[in-house]
């Protein structure tokens, strides 16, 4: 039978998987050699990785086209020895103690498994993503992406930006078309000054069907290193990062968080002591109680309706007034890879701290905003966590095991539209090494006031704003999104606090990150192009010619 190494791979036939002879085949015969495993990436698509460690308890969220197949694999994880794969349904399955090679009925699944229950109905589409072809950690607007989360095989930069020496106020002139090879470099130029606040115009209130950004399977951590888990539709705290009842999908537009173990939304309901019980309930968007705004920019989340925040204190998960020195009220999204054996990250450490296993270290590198990947070591004592700032430059290392946390930020990278030949002039604040233009993201949505850049002569000119452009064939630019999808034909109803000039809406969300009041922005082509700039995200109302988003990052 044909052979296939970790990088190769191969298009299945109509109903393929993998999970022949017990996960090294797919359904063609073709197996992986005896290090690795056949992985299951599409309904029609297979490769071959290292194998992982192997796992007696956590459970698996499948997609449709991942079942068990050979009985000791379900196209993503394999079980340890003694166990098996079971699978529950269409979407759900889990290790349980039984030999694959009997014919024996598997018994009920062991109890550290049940915090994920089989009996829930799975989420339809239409309330958590866009058909199965959605990604766990990948940003989708009305259609799914075409590209993956990046895997540490070709992962994004996450090099520091230099800084660049302190800028002038003075604007560069606009270059001549093609006058020079690279990118522009001359010093920032602020943002354009803020107008008066301008008067509200109103419209007839009315339903628009907006168009989202979400952001799907994500683990909300805790400064504790916890994340929010969905247990019998109550919130709680728990380690488990991986399992369904701890995947969030956020739903900017209407503020909704869908959990993935049974499909509910985050909800609150008031005591009848005036307390704030957080639980799930059955997703409605018209349900103010279950809108919430999650403040990348300060790590919380916000009731939209009340303006608490979510709050986990030991006693459990509630609301209470939102206080950013208040531990507790911190949270981070990432979206957990699968394990990576014998996989280690040349250098890039953040910190180090003992743990027994490797599990333990996803939290640990949860609850560090600067932490982008952890690595764990064997010692003679149990066990080493290396928090990561990034994953550049893997390497094999035995024993060693990695795993890569992806926020939403660096997913915002995969819906990168290069500007291919065009230079973005002035408002530099910063340099750094990169191969290509893609690269540049990564670093820049690192830096809060980064927006856009210049590529140019394997080097990214950041920016925080996209004024000025000049055809440059030696230069690709591009913006990066930090704020949702743009939404044609609606308007948010009040909370101005000023505007500024642009031509294109896109350019609008650079000038409200650059005011921190600013929440939210509507654009109209009043005067050649305009932002209105917006403390809150008002009411939404259909007008004709309008273009809104919200800040995100």
């Amino acid at each position: 039978m044909p052979s296939l190494s970790s990088t190769s791979m191969t298009l299945l036939p109509t109903g393929g998987g993998c999970g022949w002879n017990y996960g090294t085949c797919d359904a063609t015969s073709t197996c992986c050699d005896a290090a690795f495993e056949c992985v299951t990436d599409a309904p029609a698509v297979a490769r071959c990785r290292p194998k992982l460690p192997p796992i007696d308890f956590l459970l698996n969220d499948l997609r449709a086209w991942k079942q068990c197949g050979g009985g000791e694999f379900d196209g993503d994880e394999s079980c340890a020895d003694g166990w098996s794969c079971y699978a529950w349904n269409q979407w759900f399955s889990e290790c349980v103690p039984w030999n694959a090679t009997t014919t024996e009925s598997p018994p009920a699944p062991p109890t550290i498994a049940a915090i994920q229950r089989p009996s829930i109905q799975p989420p339809t589409p239409s309330q958590v993503w866009f058909g199965p072809s959605a990604t766990p950690g990948v940003v989708q607007t009305s259609a799914p992406p075409t590209s993956v989360s990046p895997r540490p095989s070709s992962p994004p930069p996450t090099i520091a930006p230099s800084v660049a020496p302190r800028p002038t106020t003075k604007r560069p002139p606009t270059p001549t078309p093609l006058a020079t090879p690279r990118a522009t470099s001359s010093p920032p130029t602020t943002a354009p000054t803020v107008a008066p606040r301008p008067t509200t115009r109103q419209q007839p209130p009315t339903s628009p069907l907006l168009r989202s950004t979400v952001f799907s399977d994500y683990a909300i951590f805790t400064a504790a290193g916890s994340v929010l888990t969905e247990y019998y539709a109550s919130i709680y705290v728990s380690p488990f990062a991986f399992v369904a009842n701890a995947k969030w999908t956020y739903t900017v537009d209407t503020g909704a968080l869908a959990v993935g173990s049974n499909g509910q939304c985050l909800a609150y309901q008031r005591t009848s002591d005036g307390r704030y019980r957080v639980q799930t309930l059955l997703c409605d968007a018209g349900q103010s109680s279950q809108a919430w705004r999650i403040d990348f920019r300060t790590y919380r989340i916000v009731q939209r309706n009340l303006g608490l925040c979510l709050d986990s204190p030991v006693a459990g998960v509630t609301l209470a007034p939102c206080n950013t020195g208040t531990t507790t009220q911190w949270v981070r999204l990432a979206a957990p890879s699968e394990f990576y054996a014998h996989t280690d990250f040349v250098n890039q450490d953040v910190a180090s701290t003992p743990v027994g296993a490797a599990i333990d270290c996803v939290g640990k590198c949860g609850a560090m905003d600067a932490c982008a990947a952890v690595v764990w070591t064997s010692t003679p004592t149990g066990g080493m966590c290396w928090l990561k700032s990034g994953y550049r430059s893997p390497v094999v290392s035995n024993g060693a095991t990695a795993v890569v946390l992806t926020p939403p930020s660096l997913a915002v990278c995969q819906l990168l539209t290069l500007d291919v030949g065009i230079d973005y002039v002035g408002y530099d604040i910063g340099s750094v090494y990169a191969d290509t233009p893609t690269d540049c993201c990564a670093p820049c949505t690192a830096m809060a006031n980064c927006n856009a850049f210049s590529w140019a002569d394997r080097t990214c000119y950041l920016k925080n704003a996209r004024m000025v452009t000049s055809a440059n064939a030696a230069v690709t630019s591009a913006r990066v999104r930090k704020c949702s999808s743009l939404q044609d034909n609606v308007d948010f109803v009040g909370f101005d606090i000023g505007s500024a000039v642009a031509v294109a809406a896109e350019d609008c969300c650079s000038l409200c990150r650059n005011n921190w009041t600013c929440q939210a922005y509507v654009w109209s082509n009043d005067n050649g192009g305009t932002c209105w700039l917006k403390s809150a995200r008002g009411a939404a109302q259909t007008k004709a010619g309008v273009r809104s988003s919200l800040v995100l990052f």
